[in-house]
């Protein structure tokens, strides 16, 4: 298997073409021979997410190449998940003091079960979901940390818990790890939240913005 993982907040957009290109020539193969993209598709940042599935609807269209999505959440989870099984909750940070948080069993057989998908949480709403066998990701400050010790369990925090591309691959071999989609050329990201830019002009104006991911019509 090749892989290459770039870590920080920024320089996604100019450099995941070429480090797609790095993994071809490392493996010998070209974009021809591409039959399937599998993409964590959010929540999380909404211009990173955009970036992913302009890549990945292109690379669609460009062949006969089928595109799976998995919630990033669950990518996160899938990497930590104990050996045996169990209960992971995954969270990523979503602002305002809250978290995005997703509960996902995975059984000793390798199925995956997708108990409660990412949504938006706040401390009260996480500590009335079902108690997990582990935690993972990241939140304001000591927020995974206090979950740990209100439950009694594991905590992996910040990069020991993201997904990568060997997480998905392992995905995309369970049941329930994965789906297709569809029409790729319709599907978008789960943002979870609109961008930052995106909810300022909705609040100055009074109204959603037009044509904006999530607004009808």
């Amino acid at each position: 298997m090749a892989r290459r993982h770039l870590v920080g907040a920024r320089g996604h957009a100019r450099s995941l073409l070429p480090l797609l290109d790095e993994v071809l020539a490392e493996l010998g193969a070209s974009v021809s021979e591409v039959s399937r993209v599998i993409v964590a598709d959010g929540p999380g940042s909404f211009t990173g997410l955009r970036v992913a599935a302009a890549v990945a609807k292109a690379l669609s269209r460009a062949g006969e190449v089928t595109l799976a999505v998995t919630p990033s959440l669950l990518g996160r989870a899938a990497r930590v998940a104990p050996a045996g099984g169990g209960l992971v909750l995954s969270t990523s940070a979503a602002l305002r003091g809250e978290v995005y948080a997703g509960w996902y069993r995975f059984g000793p057989g390798g199925s995956v079960e997708r108990v409660r998908d990412a949504e938006a949480s706040t401390w009260d709403q996480v500590c009335a979901g079902p108690k997990p066998d582990l935690v993972a990701g990241d939140g304001p400050d000591g927020f995974l940390e206090s979950l740990g010790r209100l439950w009694g369990v594991p905590v992996v925090v910040r990069e020991g818990a993201h997904a990568d591309a060997g997480a998905l691959l392992a995905l995309d071999d369970q049941p329930g790890g994965t789906a297709n989609v569809q029409s790729p050329a319709a599907w978008e990201p789960t943002y979870g939240r609109p961008a930052e830019a995106q909810a300022k002009w909705e609040r100055e104006h009074g109204r959603a913005l037009p044509d904006s991911p999530g607004t009808p019509g």
